[in-house]
């Protein structure tokens, strides 16, 4: 694997048993040179000539535009930037006919797309309740939920947070890593008097271990004038045994057979309501996630995902 990171993330990926040929810094492409950098490395590394390229998200899909047009190359995407459309030859593979949707509106021919095919990272390990709250700063007599989605509507977020907190004073929320609207949600929760009930999730844990001890998940909708596609974040939620809340308007729903048991919410009301009923009592909704994280988990097991991409690769031997 060729890591587009820093020296330190192609360890990372070593230290997890990864094979790492190298790593190419600059990401983020700043520079506008990341194409032609990472097209010179294949040329140079002979034997990676005949194999298949795979581009893990639409930012990578980005990277490996020029590779795209000289190599057999595969992406497979779940959120799409529509300020960065991709003119690529990529064989790209969506998560949802949403994704399609949009990747087609983000310049995608339709002739380049697969099937949607869906598969989350399993986390057979989690840091346990009291590392989660030590990270968080948290003691652990706080209603904590956990926001999924990393272009949920701030005014969303801080509505909900000033009606909760009046009549739920010990109400937190834990926003998540790459959470695009933290500055603006910051200052408008420092106006409300609320900056000390959001959290960022520390680098020393992961958003599903504090998923897994919240009280609550949480996926706001968009704002109206955006655009999301993306499923896995919520999909990674809905393999824990945590309620979950998804608007029925998010591109989950559309996911055959779970869809409307991940996506059910109709409005905010609806789900501040649903709060304070966890908090007075979580009984009731045991069974509920319990038949719902069996029925995802069996949708994205790992071992159907493989054989699904390689199918979609022409590679299933």
């Amino acid at each position: 694997m060729l890591v587009l990171g820093t020296g330190d993330d192609a360890t990372w990926c070593r230290n997890q048993g990864v094979p790492v040929l190298g790593s190419l810094s600059g990401s983020l492409d700043a520079s506008k040179t990341l194409n032609k950098r990472l097209l010179r490395f294949l040329k140079e590394t002979q034997q990676l000539r005949p194999e298949k390229i795979l581009a893990w998200g639409w930012q990578a899909m980005r990277s490996t535009e020029k590779c795209s047009q000289e190599y057999d190359v595969y992406a497979m995407i779940d959120e799409i930037d529509l300020w960065a459309p991709c003119a690529s030859e990529h064989i790209v593979i969506p998560t949802t006919m949403c994704a399609v949707a949009v990747a087609i509106e983000a310049g995608v021919r339709p002739s380049q797309l697969t099937e949607p095919l869906i598969g989350v990272e399993p986390s057979a390990v989690v840091a346990n309740r009291a590392t989660v709250q030590e990270a968080l700063g948290l003691s652990g007599e706080e209603f904590l939920i956990s926001i999924v989605g990393d272009v949920g509507s701030w005014q969303n977020i801080i509505d909900m947070a000033v009606r909760l907190n009046t009549i739920l004073p010990s109400v937190h929320f834990v926003l998540p890593p790459r959470y695009r609207d933290r500055a603006i949600l910051m200052n408008a929760a420092k106006t409300h008097g609320l900056r000390s009930k959001f959290h960022d999730v520390p680098p020393s844990i992961r958003q599903v271990d504090v998923v897994h001890i919240a009280h609550c998940a949480w996926c706001p909708s968009i704002a109206q004038f955006d655009r999301s596609t993306n499923v896995l974040d919520v999909l990674s939620a809905a393999c824990v045994e945590t309620p979950l809340a998804v608007s029925k308007n998010h591109p989950a729903s559309t996911i055959s057979t779970v869809g409307p048991h991940i996506a059910w919410v109709a409005d905010d009301i609806e789900v501040s309501g649903w709060m304070l009923n966890l908090e007075s009592s979580t009984s009731s909704s045991q069974i509920e996630c319990a038949d719902r994280v069996a029925t995802v988990r069996s949708l994205v097991t790992p071992s159907r995902f493989i054989e699904s991409l390689q199918m979609r690769l022409h590679a299933l031997v």
